[in-house]
């Protein structure tokens, strides 16, 4: 394939990365290579939540959830009951879409919803029969596909991801264009 050049409305000429008439280490070549590095990372972010979803389906034998509704099982299944707070906390599911997962997870009578008798304006949840039911199940059929190598290393991924979105939200310069 033919290297091609661009020009720009001011007559300068850009050269796409790996072009012999463009210097190394340019500010643009930079940027090209930060945008593919992007798309790559995104695209394999992309891979690794397919095979966990699919893990999740065929250890849950259903499709019809997904892996953020079995987590929200699961929590609940450490725990008697537990205050919607604490399942956001732990989850990390943003408040507006637990809601939304919880209600999809009460329709299908998995989770009941009810209000502290202590401090009416708070919610705990608890598994229904059939919602303990699915999450052993679910728990008991990852214990037989997952090993403790795999846990390890889904693990570390996380933590890894954990530190760059920290250090991508902590950049105090907004990333810019390079002059061309």
């Amino acid at each position: 394939m033919k290297n091609r050049s661009y020009h720009e409305p001011d007559g300068q000429t850009l050269h796409p990365p790996g072009a012999s008439h463009a210097p190394a280490g340019t500010a643009l070549q930079d940027a090209c290579k930060g945008i593919l590095t992007m798309a790559r990372l995104g695209r394999e972010l992309r891979n690794a939540t397919n095979a966990l979803e699919k893990t999740v389906h065929a250890a849950s034998g259903t499709d019809d959830l997904t892996l953020l509704h079995w987590a929200v099982l699961a929590h609940l299944a450490c725990e008697s009951s537990s205050k919607q707070l604490d399942v956001k906390s732990t989850t990390g599911i943003a408040p507006a879409h637990l809601t939304r997962l919880l209600d999809e997870l009460t329709d299908r009578r998995l989770v009941r919803r009810h209000r502290s008798p202590s401090d009416r304006r708070q919610i705990v949840l608890a598994l229904t029969q059939a919602g303990r039911e699915s999450a052993r199940r679910l728990l008991t059929s990852l214990g037989e596909r997952i090993d403790q190598t795999q846990l390890d290393a889904m693990n570390c991924l996380g933590l890894s991801l954990e530190q760059f979105v920290d250090r991508m939200a902590s950049n105090d310069k907004p990333w810019q264009a390079p002059r061309m």
